[in-house]
């Protein structure tokens, strides 16, 4: 009777310290949001906060600031998205258009 009286006591809390952990942080790394700010559309931020979201999780904005190869924009997303990178159609189009603004190829 112990033995199943400290097994579900064990796994209650087990399961409480999980849930504390993981609002500790939402708590902790809710700082670092980058809300998009009002007019970002027009400014034409949407796209960069996008790339810097989806592009930074595996390499630094460098990497594409110096980026030398001769691929299109376009074919170069199709490429990252084989890798792994995930983004959603509309996530894609405003990486597109930022990447075509501030680097054309």
């Amino acid at each position: 009777m112990r033995g199943l009286v400290a097994e579900k006591l064990s796994k209650v809390l087990g399961l409480n310290m999980v849930v504390i952990g993981l609002v500790i942080g939402f708590a902790l790394f809710a700082a670092y949001a980058i809300p998009l700010p009002e007019g970002a559309e027009a400014e034409g931020q949407a796209g960069y906060l996008t790339f810097q979201s989806t592009c930074t999780a595996c390499h630094d904005a460098d990497t594409v600031q110096n980026y030398q190869g001769s691929s299109s924009w376009p074919e170069i997303i199709d490429l990252m998205k084989g890798y792994g990178a995930f983004m959603k159609e509309k996530e894609e189009e405003e990486i597109l258009h930022y990447l075509e603004e501030a680097y054309p190829r």
